[in-house]
């Protein structure tokens, strides 16, 4: 007989469903998941009323099929109604999950006036005429990504910034012009900013 796949958050669901307010439900909805193969992992009353409650029922499956295969495992349940299914990867993922943020203090003028404006006209001067210091004094370093064979850079300059494409192809938005550049291997766009 072939190993059963372990449930993982990789492909956790939680289902907001309401279900009769008498003691069994939730033993039953648990009982449902259990024998779908799945794990509860968490279990929270979101309202609460004299006759039914609403509950999130956060299950881990091993695949998606087994997700909706526990979501018309709870849907099966006397009494209950689905309201909404959540994949909990797509809920991370809303939005991006990659911030950028100042690895620098930024609290007083001072603070202010090195990092930004007149402090950074001073560094665009010296990397316009030593380039080889750009990796040194901005964030190239951390700015080269590999997406499925495509391979490029981004570097913010005091012109804009230039999208330097190694392999592949990137599709670039220029805000300035509000138009969309494919920049192919070997090549470079100059995105310059707004004024």
């Amino acid at each position: 007989m072939p190993a059963m796949a372990t449930p993982s958050a990789s492909y956790s669901i939680t289902v907001r469903l309401e279900v009769p307010a008498d003691p069994a439900s939730v033993g039953r909805l648990t009982t449902a998941v259990g024998a779908a193969g799945g794990a509860v992992t968490a279990l929270d009353v979101t309202e609460s009323h004299p006759e039914r409650i609403v509950l999130d029922v956060t299950c881990a499956a091993t695949d998606q099929e087994h997700a909706e295969r526990l979501t018309d495992a709870l849907r099966d349940v006397e009494g209950v109604a689905i309201r909404k299914v959540s994949d909990r990867t797509f809920l991370l993922h809303l939005g991006g999950k990659i911030e950028i943020r100042s690895k620098v203090p930024l609290r007083t003028r001072d603070d202010l006036s090195m990092a930004y404006t007149p402090g950074v006209a001073r560094v665009c001067l010296v990397i316009a005429a030593q380039p080889e210091d750009v990796r040194r004094l901005t964030i190239k370093r951390n700015s080269v990504a590999v997406v499925r064979g495509t391979q490029w850079s981004t570097t913010e300059t005091c012109a804009g910034t230039l999208t330097r494409v190694m392999q592949g192809a990137v599709a670039v938005r220029d805000k300035r012009t509000g138009t969309n550049v494919v920049v192919r291997a070997n090549r470079a766009y100059l995105a310059r900013p707004t004024r």
